[in-house]
């Protein structure tokens, strides 16, 4: 998802409900606003985790 929304208002849910609000500078891997550190084995923490 690097960089792109999670979600765009309009799109349905997992139940069939559209999503109705929300931030549009919301952006999944963009490279300003990023905290986390990549941990042994794979896992990721940080805060926040993305």
């Amino acid at each position: 998802m690097s960089g792109k929304p999670a979600a765009r208002q309009g799109d349905m849910t997992q139940y069939g409900g559209p999503i109705v609000q929300g931030s549009a500078g919301v952006r999944i891997g963009a490279p300003t606003g990023v905290a986390c550190s990549v941990c042994p084995g794979g896992m990721t923490s940080g805060n926040p985790v993305n």
